[in-house]
Parts: structure tokens; C-alpha cells; sequence
């Protein structure tokens, strides 16, 4: 055994049964060391608890810890004498490859939960509790992005898109171009088309960026993200023209005529006003001008809409990791 290896960890366990809610204080005390964190860590799947020795085919399950320089590592070790294999317990996780400790991810996901802003996030994970390093801007970017690629992940990439509406739901779908003007005069130019709908009993909705408006293209998203026999509600453009033919109930608006036909009860009033709230969201992190992440700010918006009754949003955005990255439990 080397010199900087250290025997598994004899820490107690944190806590038997966590909450179902957690704050900040809370979490400062369940990760305040990094076995801790590892213990919190596999309490909820994040890390896995066990898993195969690649060389023998044992199964591993205790974590040594060792210290290099400023961090600490922790892997699982074959105890074998002629393997003697290391496993990293953060290989195949959210936190593989990561340049920061355990515990500052944990709290920068909570600060990312919770919206906090950047000068907030860099506060609170600065300082004596956090080995006296303070965290840069670029580290809370990049922690940021990770989580919106985890929620980005577990809504659209998954086997199973999860559809809205239903037989006697009502859909409102609608287009919009998010851009910027020059001088806030004039067209938006090069600007980012998004498709999106909202069901009018539940408020849950979808939003993706487009190319282009084509029937097809538009369509698809429809059958994708509505379910079969909804009532869809839309303005008069041409490539929904179809949605009749495609089994569901289309109920049209003419918004140079009137704001709502009286006779059908049509209008899109709820999901033109999400468009002001999902630009409303978007107006301080400049994601109009980075579209390569559109699709992902959209998908932080539609997670917080979500949960927007959940107990704890941290809890369920550790569910999100798991599911995302289940782990190599053996």
C-alpha cells in the first residue's frame, strides 16, 4: 500500500433517512467532508456503490480515499494481490472529468436549482469551507451548463418523449422568433424560431428551437410532443393546416380579424404570453446569441414549469442526474 493511500473510510453515515427536502444548511451538513460527500453521493445515486473489477471480476465495494495536492480521490480498489485494480467512483457519472471538488459541484447544482445568480453562486461556494479557493466565473458557466445538459437530457433524449394534452385537452400551439434588434429599432435579425405549445388545463408545454416553419417540419413536433385526440388551438398558418388530418381537433384564430372566435372559443392568449415569459427569462444570459445552447436554456424554463409545485427542486434535479446517468452498480 502506498504512502498516500489511506484505509476505506470509517466515517459514519450522515444521516439513515434523508428529507424529502434539503437546504442550504442542510447540505452543508451532509457533504461537510469528502467521504461525506461520497456517502451523500451514493445515498442518491450519484455514485455507484459497487462495481466489477475489470480484471478479475470481483465485486468492489469499498472506497478508498487518497490525497493528491489539494483534492481527494476516491476509487474503488481490488483487494487482490495479484490485481491490486483501481476503479474511479466517479467513472460513467455526472461528475467524471470534472475540475472541481464533489462538494462544490453539489453546491453550484443547489445555487443552479435555485437560480441564484452567478455573484451569488461564487459567494457561497468561496472560502474556508471550500478548501479557501474561490470559485471563478468560468467555473459557474460551466457548472451551470452541465445542468441545464442533464435537464436538456432527461427531457428530450430520453426512450420516451413525455407528451401533453389529451383526449378533451386543449393544446395552444404558436411560433416566435427570439433575436435581438439593433438599438431595439427595427427586425430581428438572425434571430432563432422556436415551436412550442402549451396545454391550457395542466400549463405543462413543450419548446423547441426550428430551422424553418415548413408543414412537415412543424407537424412532426406536434404528433411528437401532443398526444393523439388533443384539441389543438393555432393561429391560421399554412403548415397547420393538416393537424385535422393527423387526428386531432384543430381549432383556428384569424388575428387580423379578432383576438378569439367567439363561436369556437379559439385563442391563443396563453401561449402568447408565455413567449414573454420565456423571453422574459432569457434576457440575462444572452442565450439568443449562443445557438448551440438554445435548446437547453429552453429546456431549464420548462423544468422550473415543471416543478413549479415541487417540495424540493434540488431533490428532483438529483433524480434528474440518476436518470441521466444511472451508474455501474454491480
Amino acid at each position: 500500500m502506498s504512502k498516500e493511500e489511506s484505509r476505506p473510510s470509517d466515517a459514519k453515515k450522515v444521516c439513515k433517512d434523508f428529507p424529502k427536502f434539503i437546504n442550504f444548511s442542510q447540505l452543508c451538513r451532509y457533504t461537510a467532508t469528502t467521504e461525506e460527500c461520497v456517502q451523500f453521493g451514493q445515498k442518491w445515486g450519484l455514485f455507484p456503490k459497487s462495481c466489477l473489477c475489470p480484471s478479475c471480476g470481483d465485486i468492489l465495494d469499498k472506497v478508498h480515499f487518497s490525497r493528491r495536492g489539494n483534492s481527494t480521490q476516491a476509487r474503488f480498489r481490488c483487494s487482490k494481490r495479484a490485481c491490486r485494480k483501481y476503479i474511479s467512483i466517479t467513472k460513467n457519472t455526472w461528475f467524471e472529468g470534472a475540475k472541481v471538488s464533489f462538494r462544490k459541484s453539489l453546491f453550484l447544482a443547489y445555487c443552479f436549482v435555485n437560480r441564484s445568480s452567478y455573484d451569488t453562486a461564487i459567494r457561497e461556494t468561496s472560502g474556508p469551507r471550500f478548501d479557501d479557493c474561490e470559485t471563478s466565473t468560468k467555473t459557474v458557466a460551466d457548472l451551470y451548463s452541465y445542468c441545464r445538459e442533464v435537464i436538456f437530457e432527461s427531457l428530450y433524449c430520453s426512450d420516451e418523449v413525455r407528451q401533453i394534452g389529451g383526449a378533451n385537452f386543449c393544446v395552444e400551439v404558436d411560433e416566435a422568433k427570439f433575436g435581438k434588434r439593433k438599438f431595439n429599432r427595427g427586425r430581428v435579425a438572425n434571430g432563432q424560431w422556436v415551436f412550442g405549445g402549451i396545454c391550457r388545463e395542466t400549463k405543462e408545454c413543450f419548446l423547441v428551437p426550428v430551422q424553418d416553419r415548413t408543414q412537415e417540419t412543424l407537424v412532426n413536433l406536434i404528433k411528437k410532443h401532443v398526444a393523439p385526440g388533443t384539441i389543438i388551438r393555432s393561429d391560421c398558418f399554412k403548415s397547420n393546416e393538416c393537424l385535422e388530418r393527423e387526428g386531432f381537433r384543430h381549432l383556428t384564430i384569424k388575428h387580423s380579424e379578432n383576438f378569439g372566435d367567439r363561436h369556437t372559443s379559439a385563442y391563443t392568449n396563453i401561449v402568447e404570453s408565455t413567449w414573454w415569459a420565456v423571453k422574459k427569462s432569457l434576457c440575462s444570459t444572452h442565450a439568443h446569441t449562443q445557438k448551440q445552447h438554445f435548446a437547453a436554456y429552453l429546456a431549464e424554463y420548462i423544468w422550473h414549469q415543471q416543478n413549479v409545485d415541487t417540495k424540493c427542486k434540488f431533490i428532483q434535479f438529483l433524480k434528474e442526474i440518476c436518470k441521466v446517468y444511472p451508474g455501474l452498480d454491480a
